[in-house]
């Protein structure tokens, strides 16, 4: 968390997550996660950890779709937790969802291994496509692109999909 005022944070935080454009331009990144969420098993009253949660538009798309489940939103917007401390604990949930956010921090593996270990039915993980993106050019909160390769030695199953434009954005599933 910043060293300085919880009001100024609050203000950066909300500053930063306005900037990231309206929701109905995400709405097409949580159209494909809650795809691979149902078809990996996704079940009513389930509970989903949605880490890196912004705004907390992930839920907002889900129950606006008519799903009934349990949420919890996981962002330093919301309580100032650093998604990239050591000591960062999580809960057992059967989904972890990570839209767009492992970009944004200085060791994405950790966390990534955090969630396969936490979730009980699997984790979705969305992020730019470093292959056909200049990951760390879109702002300077970008800190490590996350690569297909990557994501395979993990034991995540990956897949180039297209948002923006032709495979912009990697897409990728774990399932214990």
């Amino acid at each position: 968390m910043a060293s300085y005022p919880p009001e100024q944070w609050k203000a950066e935080c909300e500053a930063y997550l306005t900037a990231a454009g309206p929701y109905q331009s995400r709405c097409r990144r949580y159209e494909l996660v809650e795809r691979n969420l149902r078809d990996m098993g996704f079940q009513a009253g389930d509970l989903v950890v949605d880490v890196g949660a912004g705004m907390c538009d992930f839920a907002r798309y889900m129950y606006g779709a008519g799903y009934a489940f349990r949420y919890l939103p996981i962002d330093g917007s919301i309580s100032g937790i650093d998604l990239d401390s050591d000591i960062l604990v999580l809960c057992n949930a059967e989904w972890y969802v990570c839209i767009e956010t492992v970009e944004h921090m200085s060791n994405p593996y950790a966390l990534m291994q955090k969630m396969k270990n936490y979730a009980t039915k699997g984790v979705v993980v969305t992020t730019p496509n470093p292959a056909v993106t200049d990951v760390l050019a879109l702002d300077e909160d970008h800190k490590v692109p996350v690569t297909y390769d990557e994501f395979v030695m993990m034991k995540f199953l990956p897949e180039a999909v297209s948002i923006h434009y032709q495979d912009d954005t990697l897409l990728a599933t774990y399932q214990p």
